[in-house]
């Protein structure tokens, strides 16, 4: 099994008293209101302030990206309230190439995929949807009646979730993915609020499909789904001074968000023998199902604000997400070999040859590491 992994971002900030100090590359002290002893937080890694969207890629999105070329299916999502940095954090500045976490998949996936032409064919689709109101629609639709129409979330007999009749287009290369990507996002419901002046209204999930074989003796194919997601902040009305239909779109995302913090407590309380998890009480946690407590890699990028005025928020992120290092997923290469018997004989004693010429302390070292896991 592997347990989510947690990355803790914290956004830049002016104001002289904070409510978040980093304590390590890995922890922070949380610095209460009263005479109380600070709260001590510990996650996988830290990135304070200073940190660049560089070392947040090297932390969290390489190793991710390459788990989903080896054929296992992967997530990545950012968390946090309003304003925190997390649509920053995913997409970032793309007209002054300060690059987020979204483009340098791309760049690194296809600079990977070149290095390996000459063994592995590789195609890549993908879709790219948002939830807005608890109703999810198609941000590549072909026309503006087809993306205001409102799409069903399905589950297939594997129990594979999807969204019926989303648009799925082939990606040749980086910029391929990275134009499609930006224009679904320009269509991505965003407005104004007091704490932001571009707050995403609705949450996104940008979904690639690689398909990969390799021809010899026995054809080998990997199938993996790699989600990237960008979540809508939680709001507080006192604090964002929504009204009308702002106030109606808040009162959605935290609801979802509510659903959400439901689903990570019931996973790290009981674990994968929860008898039942309520996903169905949100869209965004039946999308993301695999992504929790299934057939996935995951990684969290939790981001907070420092400031005292964001001292309620900053700690609801911290237990949101020091409960969600607490899951472990059941990841498995999503990978089947073709060929007849006697191929199939012959890759087996290739391997056993290949066992076989390693140290046999080699081996037991990695057993009881596994055995410790």
């Amino acid at each position: 099994m592997d347990s989510i992994r947690v990355f803790l971002r914290l956004k830049p900030c002016d104001d002289e008293r904070q409510c978040v100090e980093v304590t390590g590359p890995s922890s922070v002290r949380f610095l209460t209101r009263s005479a109380e002893e600070p709260q001590r937080f510990t996650f996988d890694a830290v990135g304070g302030p200073e940190c660049r969207q560089e070392d947040v890629w090297e932390a969290v999105g390489r190793e991710l990206t390459d788990e989903c070329l080896r054929g296992y299916n992967a997530t990545i999502f950012a968390y946090g309230q309003t304003g925190s940095g997390k649509t920053y954090t995913m997409q970032g500045d793309v007209d002054s190439h300060d690059f987020g976490m979204i483009p340098r998949c791309f760049e690194y996936l296809y600079a990977e995929l070149a290095k390996r032409s000459g063994e592995w064919k590789t195609s890549i689709r993908c879709t790219f949807v948002e939830i807005y109101n608890e109703t999810v629609y198609d941000l590549l639709a072909a026309d503006d009646a087809d993306m205001e129409t409102a799409r069903t979330v399905r589950e297939q007999r594997n129990g594979a979730v999807y969204v019926e009749g989303a648009r799925e287009e082939a990606l040749g290369s980086a910029s391929d993915a990275l134009r499609v990507f930006l224009r679904g996002s320009q269509n991505r419901h965003v407005a104004e609020t007091r704490m932001n002046r571009e707050s995403s209204r609705s949450h996104s999930i940008f979904t690639l499909f690689l398909h990969s074989t390799r021809h010899g003796a026995v054809e080998e194919t990997r199938q993996s789904r790699f989600n990237l997601v960008d979540l809508a902040g939680s709001e507080r009305q006192q604090a964002t001074g929504t009204v009308g239909v702002r106030l109606k779109e808040a009162g959605n995302i935290n609801r979802s968000l509510l659903a959400l913090s439901n689903v990570i407590s019931a996973l790290s309380e009981t674990g994968l023998s929860a008898k039942h998890v309520h996903y169905r009480d949100s869209k965004l946690t039946f999308l993301l199902r695999e992504s929790l407590g299934g057939n996935a890699r995951t990684v969290i990028i939790a981001c907070v604000s420092p400031a005292l005025a964001c001292h309620g928020e900053t700690l609801s992120t911290l237990r949101f997400a020091q409960r969600a290092k607490l899951i472990q997923n059941r990841p498995v290469v999503n990978q089947e070999m073709h060929g007849s018997v006697a191929d199939l004989q012959a890759e087996i004693r290739r391997l056993q040859d290949l066992l076989d010429a390693v140290p046999q302390a080699t081996v037991n070292g990695a057993v009881q590491q596994q055995e410790q896991v």
